[in-house]
């Protein structure tokens, strides 16, 4: 199995003028021969991003959490698992399940804050 890379382009807007950006999606693939001949086999959609918010660590979070959500239904074995996380990261920054905890908890704390604010 490996990562093929599908991209769209897109506009976006982030409180300004709409700007083009890429969007990326990782599709798992796998080689199956019909007639004697190789061709792509999908398997599985495992999320997207923007290139524009690659620069943002909430996006990236939330994009390595759904990776890991879809890689996890695949029921592969670990060094497949690896090797597609790994080839992922060649062009998405990686981040840990523990930087993606941390980001939840974050949003989870001003969250609390936000409605203790709003309570007051």
């Amino acid at each position: 199995m490996y990562i093929r890379w599908k991209k769209r382009k897109k506009l976006v807007s982030e409180g300004g003028p709409k700007e083009e950006t890429t969007v990326l999606y990782p599709i798992v693939c796998k080689n199956e021969r019909v007639n004697g001949k190789p061709r792509q086999k999908f398997v599985a959609h495992l999320g997207h991003i923007a290139e524009f918010y690659m620069a943002y660590n909430s996006s990236l979070c939330n994009f390595w959490h759904d990776v890991r959500i879809q890689l996890a239904k695949l029921n592969m074995n670990e060094s497949t698992h690896d090797k597609l996380v790994g080839q992922i990261a060649k062009v998405v920054p990686y981040r840990t399940e523990e930087d993606v905890k941390r980001y939840r908890d974050e949003i989870e704390a001003l969250m609390v804050e936000a409605r203790t604010i709003q309570g007051k």
